[in-house]
């Protein structure tokens, strides 16, 4: 598998971004699928000037190899895999207009073989780098529009200051062979091939509430109310409950069938969780879960199942206990969250 890889940028060569402001018109990744010749310096996507070609002087990216049908798979994945966030995802150049760029095309072999993307990452902050441009190289990766989609994802991440993850389900990660990846809400240590502390003095990343607090949730919400169906609100944003196979509180046979990329044994009852931090309002669970110390984790269970197994009301407006717990088993996770997302 072609690897992702990162370039420190030093502090002082950008302008730190401010944060996110709920309602605002939100951040643009422009998918460039005609390539560019970009040049060494400062981060513009609006001028192609970037510090990842200051390593050979220029970098000529051809154009994206694959065609249209193609192209369309590849946006529609990325789509998906930052529905959740307050970003639009593009392949009409914005010009002028502050954006971050994501390049598709080229082998990226004057970087080292085996690369399959690019990006520069703040290392001293970890924090966004306003119009970053990152690469994503299509012709190691080949016609495997999963894969560049979830490199492509990895790549654009590091420039809203995530680090890899030693965590098979989030397109962070090196590792493989467990499906599609998505971004997820799920404390992960960090690493390459083994496990480390995140840079900038983090012992672990969850890439779906750093992505959140850079970008803003595309569904801010309060209470469920605010939420479509049977998701509900955890931590001002709407996700799937436990009436949807893989939602928070579903039972769950493995991490890969849950939303949140965690399954967790209380007792031998095995449910979707999500993490939870006791006494911090920003960081605490929805209505009708308790957040409870299992094993010496803190995570969201559902309250009418603390003292028995059976018959959950959750919440005001939502009662659900699973009869078919082969359901969540047999559902893949990309199934699970294909249907559902919105795209922009």
């Amino acid at each position: 598998r072609p690897r992702g890889m990162y370039i420190p940028v030093p502090p002082g060569s950008f302008v730190p971004a401010a944060a996110p402001v709920a309602g605002a018109n939100g951040d643009i990744i422009f998918m460039n699928r005609n390539g560019g010749t970009y040049t060494c310096g400062n981060e513009n996507s609006s001028s192609n000037s970037s510090v990842v070609p200051c390593q050979t002087g220029t970098l000529t990216i051809p154009a994206f190899p694959y065609g249209d049908s193609a192209w369309n798979q590849l946006m529609n994945c990325v789509r998906d895999m930052y529905a959740p966030f307050n970003v639009r995802i593009t392949d009409v150049d914005p010009g002028a207009t502050a954006h971050f760029e994501s390049v598709v095309g080229g082998d990226g072999s004057v970087l080292g073989p085996g690369v399959g993307g690019v990006a520069p990452y703040d290392t001293f902050s970890c924090g966004t780098i306003p119009r970053a441009i990152t690469y994503t190289f299509a012709e190691p990766i080949g016609p495997n529009m999963q894969l560049m989609c979830e490199v492509a994802a990895q790549e654009t991440a590091h420039a809203f200051g995530l680090d890899h993850e030693f965590y098979c389900l989030d397109p962070m990660t090196y590792l493989v062979g467990c499906g599609a990846k998505s971004f997820r809400d799920y404390d992960a240590r960090c690493g390459e091939y083994s496990a480390r502390n995140c840079q900038c003095n983090f012992a672990t990343q969850n890439s779906y509430r750093r992505l959140l607090g850079a970008l803003g949730s595309v569904n801010p919400c309060t209470t469920d109310d605010d939420c479509d169906g049977t998701d509900i609100c955890h931590q001002s944003a709407c996700i799937p409950g436990p009436g949807e196979a893989g939602g928070l509180g579903d039972i769950c046979t493995g991490d890969n069938v849950c939303y949140s990329g965690r399954c967790v044994d209380r007792g031998g009852d095995r449910r979707c969780t999500a993490s939870c931090a006791p006494g911090d309002p920003a960081a605490n669970c929805p209505t009708g879960f308790e957040c409870i110390d299992n094993a010496g984790q803190d995570v969201c269970w559902q309250s009418g199942l603390l003292d028995s197994g059976c018959c959950a009301v959750v919440g005001a407006r939502r009662q659900h206990a699973s009869p078919l717990p082969w359901l969540a088993a047999s559902v893949a996770l990309f199934a699970v969250f294909a249907a559902r997302r919105r795209r922009r």
